[in-house]
């Protein structure tokens, strides 16, 4: 039980109250509207101002700012303790009537004097009634009233006066105290320390006055100084925690006033007032929080008071004023935080609280601030993280317009802010967009120093960033910087020259830094700055040097020996940015200037020996940049400065490898110098500084390099050292003159054999790509030239392709230099050797662009550029396009060109474009033969590629006859004996060119002698000759039988079949040919087999290419005309090959193939070699193709080769099929016949399908339905088998239906055979799997028929009949048809009596049927139950299987249930679950399952032992195994009976296990049995052990909606221990007692056997706590109250009832009820109640009360989210149960909790709670009587009483609930103190009940009656006692009042 909280009395102060609960709260006040005065002091850069009000004088003030206008009663002046004191003078007169009185009129000003006259010399009543008048007089009189002496009066009075003249006195000097004048007489005549005194008064208007006066009097600092040596700071401090607002806002403004006095910041702090000051600034009046923020801040001004305040939580205090206050509270708190950010802490807290949006916020408010925001901002900018949060938060633009403010203040502290903001880089870019830059350059010029150095500095970091560089500078920053740096102080002209060099940055802005003359005022300040300022000027100087434009202003303003100067300066920025300076000044081209710095390269020498790292790097530099200057090469060579150089190139200063590399980039400028660098070794260096250097170091690598690349040997240390791939990469990254230098290099690299290679593997080919377009003209050359040189490679050359080379070399070829140019002529025209290559040069324009310059007369790039046109012409579009830009003529006349390669290339060219017949005729007309005749005479490179050029030419007729014209013929065979290699293969090939198709060519060539000198070309030419010559053979033999002879004759044959087989594609291509040619001659077929021809032939098949390919397989066709032949085609393993052929995409080869294995067929033994050939399919398809000659061939094949069962099979395979279907409807009654046959035997295959295999679209079946009507039987059954096969085709059943075909088999069940019966039936049994076929069967007449063949006497009818029904009753209209056609007891009956195919499809039938609820009862009354249990003990698994199903399905029926368990079938199960298969296994727990709903199965099934067999299921089982072993033992589980057993066999593990490894059925039913299991408080610690908290949490959140609610119960169960828990409130205003009461559990499940009603079951367990505590911090700890409040929330109702009944259990532990608010459950539970069903919200309310059970915070947050009104309609619900639990709900949200008391009265609970005393439900008495008693305290005592609950709580004694009965003997102990109550208790006999309770009942209740009756004794009168004296007394009967 919990212990006794502390609870906070009515006015104890809250301390940060506001600041947890952050709500806005504003102070109300009655009465008239206050006027606020503003009084204004300066302190320092800040203001303060306060507030106060006064009332109307017709309004009564009780000192708490109440003020109440009294009509019609006596004027009551109320003191600050509450008493009144009432003053009359005879009559009722309103007050201001009764001070007309005085003197018969208001009193005027001229009234003063002898009103203070009275007040000194008065009665005590005229005293009070003269300083009334004189209040009145006070707020417009008060500098005549202190002229007469008014304030020494009123002090006298404050000193000796009554109360009541205190309080006036005290009031009028308040008023006159708004004077300062006064504010100085009152303290010179004493006035503080009376007014002080009066801070301790009792009398709280007295307090008022003074708090008021002394606010006024406080903004004097002498005054100040009074107040706090008079002690008035404790007492203010003290007055803080009043209950009287205005006391507390007048003293805080008193202090905010003092704490502007350093001695009083430090008095304040140690008398506890920080403390107390953060806490009001939570308070609800908006005074008092401005007067404690601006407290606040001053006291920060103190170091120590400001790590106190945020201790105390001021922080936070301050941001939520930020947010909340009005604009004064935001001003001071802003001015607060500001003070506050000094410290690095605080401005960690101060974010941390949120300070800086609501600081944005404010500047865009006030002035006041504006300024306060941007102070605090500019403090808390110092921190980075805070600068992004400034920014994110919509800074920038606000602080941006308080540049442009009126207040100096807004814009320092905005200027500062930027200024630290502009460090960030994200910043500098906001800022400028911002349109912040011009108004920073227009604050240079304002007259205050500090906005100019922040406005400085912020522009110095913001030029940083180039583009804000140039804005500056546009905006006139220069000029107004310039200006600063002459005229500013020390920190203006620091920040100024920071910007200087920062936009010096900028090219530009160095001009106008210099123009603007800027240069002096830097120069000036190396001379008489500071550090910083030196080394800012040095930095600028240096910037500016790098303009060489600035080198003579620097060197004339005497910059450069004062820069020398700085190189030994202590400061280590100057020397750095001293000698960066030199270094820049080393790069000007003024001699003057270098020659003062030439001399100096030995000092420099000497000095770089020595010094530190930054030092030498920039002394380096210089040098380096000496080095550029050819007069000081030999200087710095001669001083030993080049193995410096290279050493310091494995410096470890980055700066030092830089300068260095650049020093040996300029030396090898000059070769003298670069040989001795090689000499010295730098070239190893160098190169490996190429890899790992920086940017800049390889950029000066490669240049010195670039010089180096010329010698081989130094290149291939340069790849050998692997240099390649960086300097590829630097061609990406580098500079523009680091890629000029990189691209020579690779360019020279390129050259070398093989290096291209590497340069491509390196990545180079993008980057040179590249090049050509964006380098200069030296790069663009070098590039071109370097891939021109890589596209020689196949690879290169595509990776050229792919990364857009082609583009950007043609852009090159058309606008670069000549030498450009040529490379990249020279580049096209060796991409232009591949095929892409071509395409794509076309398609971006590059023919055209080639063809333009062939007319150029510059002889740099002609022979390149006509090189890559004759490449371009081996694409016909190229061709194409190319003559049409009219490259013709420009290639002829170049034939005649004295350049020989340009000639040649012509020549190529030409040839290259002859292949397209148009443009062949056109070279002809345009004179191109005749040029190219001329060139046959020439013998040089040129002769061959125009002898080329005719080959081509001669593939035209017209062309080829202007060759012949000429003497071509003649002139070319010259050429065959006696020219080059290349001049006879070109020669061959024209002559063969011009015997093609022509037969006079074909005679002049043979008469000159032509086929004797192509003959020995076939043996002695190089590849090409033999290929050109067998070509010419073979067009020479084309159908000329003559040549066809003479080649024969002459020997030419041999040498034919030897090219067969060279291996040369192209070669034995034309050999080929000429074989085919040579064939078609009788004596040369055999010739050709003789000589090996038909084996090479046959060889060709498979390894020549497509065009030999169908050379070879055309002389096959020819050759096997011959009987020889075809035997030695076979052996020589021709029919493969010839097989594959037929499915050829050549249309010829399939021909040819076709033919050819026509011919072959005719032998016995190519017929099985055929088919085993694969042969049948393409025969199939070619017979199928149209195409006459193939269907011709393959017809006869087929034909040939139709001889064994095999091959029909094959042919069928082969789709043959559909030709036959096509004879169905065109083929006469013979033909109709043998196809049917045909295709009935190929149906009897199980593997084949007719109609399927007759194709889609085919429309076999209505030929095959029409037949069923009009042919012979045996046509008739061969169709029904073909039909019956269409059973897996969804769209072949459909088209049965469609076509008739259900009908007309329905038909033969009755009209046909019996064989066609049989096939019939069959038939449908397939097919009815469909649904339309099934709707279409039925409405054919189908059922009643198959019913009749259930019992026909012949067994295949019946066994399909059954499986026919079984099928047809999947669907839920066929089972009532069936049902209600007689089909069940025929089912019945057949698994009674029939085969084992014919029950076990029967079995199916009934299960199936079973599905619907009618049939079940239906099939038991046709006494289906015992067939099927029967049917259980056969041998056949499928039986036993189909039974188990059919029962399962059936014990859905309760009577089956019975029936089932009486027929022994539960044994039966239980043996299938033990010895069946896991089909057997999954239908027999099914059964089990459904079965184990009925109390005596569930006990049967349990003794049977089928507990072990199921729970092993659910290990070894499949998917179904576990899901209906996991719903069997679920529904064994419900009731407590079996749990243990079931636990015992192992369940739990393995349904902990199917939670995470199972789908979601398995998983449901696995947690309804875990849940089941959980109710059993035994199983509870096995469950949680097994680990099933984490998965059953994970389905809350990923489970479906059942398996949601599954774990919520479960997760409720296994943490449930039974009981209401309450908190019972025993003795008014005492701690409350928290009782775990029982439930009474109603159950509905049989306990037993023979238990078949469902009866009440009370469970006593007084001992319990409620919950399961392991359980619950389990699942607590496992994170589960969160899905679980989400699940009530957002849930459905299947499963918020579960959810909320676990999250009652949750909140049972004290620990959890804060996790659980603070999820948010409060609000969807109240919800619950209103919108969920009865479950819902019983358990919705169960949850808050054990939410409100003992926890005062709960309590208010339920009633503050309105749970009253619906538990109260709960209440008056027509649910029991949820009036029990919201009973409950009230009894512990009323538990010592006044505020809940109350408001739950104000609803009415009160009757109704007394009227649920009487209802008839246990737990409603109960929990009303216990709400009952929890609310008996004060006047509710009376209420309760007067309700009537007294006679009803004692009629409760006698309630069979023992804690019932105590809960009615608590609530009368707590009525006793009533007499109405005592007397009803005695009327009721209430003593009798208790004492009998005291005496015979348990422990609690006798306790409870005990203190009962002493409360009765103690409180009663003479009567009473003695009753209860004489009850106690007698004897007891233990059966007295017994039921």
């Amino acid at each position: 039980m919990q212990g006794e909280r502390e609870r906070s009395r009515s006015g104890d102060f809250q301390p940060h109250a506001a600041f947890v609960q952050r709500r806005n709260t504003v102070g109300q006040f009655g009465g008239p509207p206050r006027h606020n005065i503003d009084r204004t002091t300066s302190v320092g850069n800040l203001s303060r101002s306060v507030s106060f009000g006064r009332p109307r004088r017709t309004d009564h003030s009780d000192g708490n700012g109440q003020y109440n206008v009294q009509q019609g009663a006596p004027w009551t002046r109320h003191g600050g303790n509450g008493l009144g004191r009432t003053r009359s003078t005879g009559s009722v007169l309103p007050a201001l009537e009764r001070r007309r009185s005085f003197g018969g009129s208001s009193p005027m000003p001229q009234d003063v004097k002898g009103l203070i006259q009275r007040m000194r010399s008065g009665s005590p009543s005229q005293k009070l009634e003269a300083v009334e008048a004189l209040g009145n007089l006070a707020p417009t009189n008060k500098v005549t009233i202190a002229q007469e002496g008014g304030i020494a009066a009123l002090i006298e009075m404050i000193k000796n006066g009554d109360e009541m003249q205190k309080q006036e006195a005290s009031r009028v000097l308040s008023h006159l105290a708004h004077n300062r004048n006064n504010q100085v007489a009152i303290a010179n005549d004493g006035g503080i320390n009376p007014l002080l005194q009066l801070l301790v008064s009792s009398n709280k208007v007295c307090k008022s006055n003074a708090t008021s006066a002394l606010a006024y009097l406080s903004y004097n600092t002498t005054n100040q100084e009074a107040i706090v040596n008079g002690g008035g700071i404790g007492r203010l401090i003290r007055l803080l925690a009043s209950d009287n607002k205005v006391c507390k806002r007048h003293a805080a403004l008193v202090l905010a006033n003092l704490a502007g006095n350093d001695r009083a910041k430090v008095v304040i702090s140690k008398e506890g007032g920080v403390p107390s000051l953060v806490e009001l600034l939570g308070a609800a009046d908006d005074g008092c929080r401005e007067h404690a923020a601006r407290a606040v801040a001053n006291l920060a001004y103190n170091n120590d008071n400001t790590a106190a305040i945020a201790q105390e939580g001021g922080i936070g205090g301050l941001v939520q004023l930020l947010i909340n206050g009005n604009d004064a509270c935001k001003q001071q708190a802003a001015r607060a935080l500001a003070q506050l950010a000094h410290n690095r802490n605080n401005q960690l807290a101060i974010v941390e609280e949120g300070g800086i949006p609501p600081l944005l916020d404010l500047l865009a408010s006030s002035k006041t601030c504006k300024a306060n925001a941007a102070l605090a901002l500019a403090y808390l900018s110092y921190n980075p993280a805070n600068k992004v949060a400034i920014m994110q938060g919509g800074g920038m633009p606000k602080l941006i317009r308080l540049l442009a403010a009126d207040d100096k203040a807004c814009k320092r502290n905005a200027a500062l802010v930027l200024a630290n903001l502009a460090g960030m880089e994200r910043s500098k870019i906001v800022i400028a967009r911002e349109g912040g830059i011009p108004p920073l350059v227009e604050l240079l010029s304002t007259n205050d120093e500090a906005c100019r150095g922040h406005a400085a500095r912020a522009l110095a970091y913001l030029a940083y960033n180039d583009d804000n560089n140039l804005v500056i500078s546009k905006e006139g920053g220069i000029p107004t910087l310039v200006e600063l740096l002459t005229n500013g102080n020390a920190t203006c002209k620091a920040h100024a020259a920071l910007a200087m060099a920062n936009l010096a940055r900028n090219m530009d802005s160095k001009a106008a830094i210099a123009k603007e003359g800027g240069v002096r005022p830097l120069i000036e300040m190396l001379k008489n700055g500071n550090d910083a300022c030196k080394g800012y000027a040095t930095r600028a100087l240096a910037r500016l040097a790098s303009n060489p434009e600035n080198h003579p202003v620097i060197a004339q303003e005497g910059g450069v020996p004062l820069i020398i100067q700085l190189l030994n300066s202590a400061h280590n920025v100057c020397r750095e940015q001293a000698a960066f300076a030199l270094a820049n000044l080393a790069r000007s081209s003024d001699e003057n200037i270098l020659a003062g710095m030439r001399p100096a390269v030995k000092e420099l020498m000497e000095l770089v020996k020595s010094a530190k790292e930054v030092y030498k790097e920039q002394i380096v530099r210089t040098l380096a940049n000496l080095g550029r200057h050819e007069e000081s090469r030999n200087a710095i060579m001669m001083e030993g400065a080049i193995p410096l150089f290279i050493e310091l190139l494995d410096s470890s200063s980055a700066v030092c490898k830089e300068q260095a590399s650049y020093a040996l980039a300029n030396l090898s400028m000059d070769d003298e110098v670069a040989a001795v660098m090689v000499k010295d070794g730098a070239l190893k260096p160098l190169v490996e500084l190429l890899k790992t250097g920086n940017r800049a170091c390889i950029e000066q690598v490669v240049h010195a390099l670039a010089n180096f690349s010329k010698n081989e040997e130094c290149r291939k240390v340069v790849v050998e050292e692997g240099g390649v791939a960086p300097m590829v990469q630097l061609l990406i990254t580098g500079s523009k003159g680091a890629k000029a230098h990189v691209a020579r290099t690779l360019s020279m690299i390129a050259s070398s054999d093989g290096q291209g290679v590497i340069i491509s593997h390196d990545g180079g080919i993008p980057s040179l790509i590249d090049l050509l377009a964006n380098g200069n003209e030296m790069c663009q050359e070098h590039a071109a030239l370097a891939i021109a040189r890589m596209a020689g490679n196949d690879k290169e050359k595509t990776v050229i392709i792919e990364k857009g080379g082609l583009k950007k070399l043609i852009e090159l070829v058309r606008d670069g230099g000549d030498t450009a140019k040529k490379n990249g002529a020279f580049a096209l025209a060796n991409l232009a050797t591949s095929k892409v290559g071509r395409e794509v040069i076309a398609q971006e324009g590059g023919t055209k662009v080639l063809v333009n310059l062939l007319n150029s007369d510059n002889d740099t790039f002609l022979e390149e550029v006509t090189l890559a046109v004759a490449n371009l012409a081996f694409n016909n579009d190229n061709r194409v396009s190319m003559a049409g830009d009219g490259c013709i003529h420009l290639l002829i006349a170049l034939l005649a060109s004295k350049n020989k390669s340009a000639a040649k290339y012509a020549a190529q060219a030409l040839a290259n474009l002859a292949y397209n017949d148009e443009i062949n005729e056109r070279i002809t007309r345009e004179g191109g033969v005749v040029e190219l005749m001329k060139l046959l005479d020439v013998e040089d490179a040129s002769t061959e590629e125009a002898a080329r050029a005719l080959a081509n030419l001669a593939r035209n007729a017209s062309s080829k006859a202007v060759i012949v014209g000429h003497g071509g013929i003649e002139a070319l065979i010259k050429l065959l004996p006696n020219s080059s290699v290349n001049c006879k293969r070109n020669a061959a090939l024209a002559v063969g060119n011009l015997a093609s198709g022509v037969p006079a060519n074909q005679a002049t060539i043979a008469s000159l002698s032509g086929i004797d000198h192509l003959i020995p070309l076939l043996s002695e030419g190089n590849e090409a000759s033999k290929k050109n010559a067998a070509l010419a053979l073979a067009h020479l033999a084309c159908d000329n039988p003559e040549n066809q002879q003479l080649i024969a004759a002459k020997v030419g044959i041999p040498p034919l079949v030897e090219l067969l087989k060279c291996g040369r594609k192209a070669v034995e291509e034309q050999a080929a040919l000429a074989m085919a040619n040579l064939a078609a001659s009788e004596d040369n077929k055999v010739i050709i087999t003789q000589e090996g021809g038909t084996s090479a032939l046959v060889k060709l098949l498979t390894v020549g290419n497509k065009a030999c390919v169908e050379h070879a397989v055309h002389a096959l066709s020819l050759l096997a005309r011959h009987n020889d032949n075809k035997v030695a085609i076979a052996h020589a393993g021709g029919m493969a090959p010839l097989v594959t052929l037929l499915k050829s995409e050549n249309e010829a080869c399939r021909e040819y193939a076709t033919e050819t294995l026509a011919h072959l067929s005719t032998n016995s033994q190519n017929k099985l070699a055929m088919a085993q050939a694969g042969g049948i399919n393409p025969l199939v398809t070619a017979v199928s193709s149209g195409k006459e000659a193939l269907v011709e061939h393959a017809t006869k094949a087929l034909a040939n080769i139709a001889c064994n069962k095999e091959n029909k099979m094959a042919i069928v395979q082969a789709g043959g099929v559909p030709q036959l279907v096509s004879m169905l409807s065109v083929g006469d009654e013979t033909s109709k016949k043998g196809a049917t046959s045909t295709l009935a035997r190929l149906a009897s295959c199980n593997e084949i399908n007719i109609v399927e295999a007759a194709g889609p679209g085919n429309t076999s079946i209505p030929p095959l339905v029409s037949m069923l009507g009009t042919e012979s039987d045996e046509c008739r059954k061969n169709v029904v088998h073909i039909l019956g096969s269409l059973a897996n085709n969804d769209d072949n059943r459909k088209a049965l239906i469609k076509d008739g075909g259900v009908k007309a088999i329905v038909e033969l069940l009755e009209s046909g055979s019996e064989a066609c019966k049989e096939a019939a039936v069959a038939a449908l049994a397939h097919l009815a799997f469909n649904d339309d076929i099934k709707v279409a069967l039925v409405a054919e007449g189908g059922l009643p028929a198959l019913i009749k063949l259930l019992d026909c006497g012949n067994q295949e009818c019946e066994r399909y009949a059954a499986l026919a029904l079984a099928n047809l009753a999947y669907k839920a209209d066929m089972k009532l048809a069936i049902s209600e056609a007689g089909g069940i007891p025929a089912l019945v009956k057949l698994v009674n009596n029939g085969n084992r195919d014919s029950r076990k499809n029967a079995a199916l039938a009934l299960a199936n049927l079973a599905y619907n609820d009618d049939i079940k009862v239906t099939i038991a009354e046709a006494g289906g139950i015992r067939a099927l249990v029967q049917l259980l003990q056969v041998t056949s698994l499928e039986c036993r299987s189909n039974a188990a199903l059919a029962l399962a399905n059936l014990a859905y029926n309760d009577a089956n249930k019975v029936v089932i368990a009486q027929e022994s079938g539960i044994k039966s199960l239980i043996q299938l679950l033990n010895t069946g298969n896991m089909v057997c296994k999954q239908n027999a727990a099914l059964a089990l399952a459904n079965l184990a709903f009925n109390n005596d199965n569930m006990f049967t099934i349990v003794q049977e032992g089928a507990i072990r067999p199921l729970v092993q299921l659910l290990a070894t089982g499949n998917l179904w195994c576990k899901k209906n072993a996991g719903l069997a033992l679920a529904n064994l589980a419900y009731g407590a009976t079996h749990t243990m057993a079931i636990a015992k066999e192992g369940a739990i593990p393995a349904l902990v296990q199917l939670l995470t490894k199972s789908n979601d059925v398995c998983k449901q039913n696995a947690i309804s049995a875990l849940a089941n299991l959980a109710y059993d408080e035994r199983n509870q610690s096995a469950i949680v052990g097994e680990g099933a908290i984490p998965p059953l949490l994970q389905l809350l959140t990923a489970g479906n909606d059942y398996c949601k609610r599954g774990a919520a119960l479960a997760l409720a169960n296994l943490s449930y221990n039974d009981g209401n828990i309450v908190a019972v409130v025993e003795d008014a205003g005492g701690p409350p007692v928290v009782k775990v009461l029982p439930t009474p559990i109603e159950s509905s499940r049989k306990d037993g056997p023979g238990a078949s009603e469902a009866s009440p079951r009370p469970l006593m367990r007084t001992r319990s706590m409620g919950y399961n505590p392991n359980v619950v911090d389990t699942i607590v700890h496992e994170g589960g109250v969160r899905p679980l409040v989400e699940m009530i929330r957002n849930g459905k109702e299947v499963y918020q009832k579960t959810a909320t009944s676990a999250l009652a259990i949750m909140a049972c532990q004290d620990k959890n009820k804060p996790l659980i608010l603070r999820e948010g459950a409060i609000e969807p539970l109240i919800n619950l109640i209103t919108t969920g069903n009865e479950g819902c919200k019983e358990q919705a309310a169960w949850a808050l009360a054990n939410l409100c059970c003992n926890n005062t915070e709960n309590q208010t947050e339920v009633t503050k989210q309105g749970a009253i009104p619906p538990l109260m309609a709960l209440l008056n619900a027509e649910d029991d149960k949820g009036k029990a639990k919201a009973a409950l709900a009230f009894a512990n949200l009323v538990a010592n909790h006044p505020g809940n008391r109350m408001a739950v009265a104000d609803a009415g609970l009160v009757p109704v709670l007394i009227q649920l005393l009487t209802a008839e439900h246990d737990l409603c008495n109960r929990n009303s009587c216990l709400a009952l008693a929890n609310m008996a305290e004060g006047l509710l005592v009376d209420v309760i009483v007067q309700s009537g609950a007294v006679p009803s709580c004692v009629q409760l004694l006698s309630s069979p609930d023992e804690p019932c009965r105590e809960a009615a003997a608590v609530l009368l102990r707590k009525l006793a103190p009533s007499k109405d109550a005592r007397s009803d208790t005695m009327k009721a006999d209430g003593v009798r009940h208790l004492v009998r309770e005291w005496k015979a009942g348990f422990m609690d209740t006798s306790l409870a009656a005990e203190r009962a009756l002493d409360a009765l004794d103690a409180e009663g009168d003479v009567e009473l006692k003695k009753l209860v004296a004489e009850e106690r007394a007698k004897g007891y009967d233990p059966l007295e009042g017994a039921e």
